[in-house]
């Protein structure tokens, strides 16, 4: 319902776009696209969430779990509007890190970190924050991002202003619409996933899901959908 109202406002929407294009003129970075970032994470988990069947009417339909289903791992991507896209940061749900959860044919320079469920956590992102920061060098910057509280840490507005980066928050309850990357990346990539799932399912191949879940991450080209994303930018 919030997200119905919120992107159905118009002077919610309008308000953001003319506060976006003020801040592109005052930046002088409107014809800059490689200054311009958008910083999105998404949640995963390891049985499909939204699973289509055909059969008769009146037919039930059962579905094989593997798990809780609320075992999660966060990945988050970072894309730039000229099509650079950073490896990503993958988070998974317990407290020690396995060289073999990385599997086979993980991205080159992906960050990997654990927390209790899966979530994403201020300290994480600071330091994900800092290393953004090292990597791209165009200054000033722009990131866009949504207003989780784990982006708000002090420390990370403190770097953001000494490395002349602007961080724009989306309005709340609308990042399904004006999240760039929540549209081309995060909800083909989770469809991806979701049938991965289903066709694996009574495998062996879920006595390694985390390795299994960097291996898809690699196969199925996440670099692509971030770069669909910049089209969107």
């Amino acid at each position: 319902m919030n997200r119905r109202k919120a992107t159905s406002d118009p002077f919610i929407i309008y308000d953001f776009y003319d506060k976006l294009e003020a801040i592109l003129e005052e930046l002088d970075i409107k014809d800059k696209p490689a200054n311009i970032w958008n910083l999105d994470e998404t949640y995963f988990s390891a049985d499909p969430s939204r699973v289509r069947s055909v059969g008769g009417i009146g037919q039930k339909f059962f579905q094989n779990i593997q798990g809780s289903g609320r075992d999660n791992t966060t990945v988050l991507a970072c894309v730039s509007a000229a099509g650079r896209a950073l490896p990503p940061l993958i988070i998974f749900e317990g407290v020690h890190l396995w060289s073999s959860w990385k599997g086979a044919h993980d991205l080159s320079g992906t960050f990997y970190s654990t927390t209790v469920n899966g979530f994403m956590t201020s300290s994480i992102f600071s330091s994900y924050f800092s290393h953004f920061c090292d990597t791209v060098k165009e200054r000033p910057l722009l990131l866009l991002l949504d207003g989780h509280l784990s982006h708000l840490d002090p420390t990370v507005i403190e770097k953001a202003r000494n490395e002349r980066i602007t961080i724009m928050k989306l309005p709340p309850h609308t990042a399904d619409q004006l999240q760039p990357l929540d549209k081309c990346c995060s909800k083909p990539f989770k469809d991806t996933w979701n049938t991965e799932l289903i066709q694996s399912q009574n495998s062996s191949i879920f006595s390694s899901y985390f390795s299994h879940f960097c291996d898809t991450v690699k196969e199925r080209d996440l670099y692509f959908y971030c770069w669909m994303a910049t089209l969107v930018i």
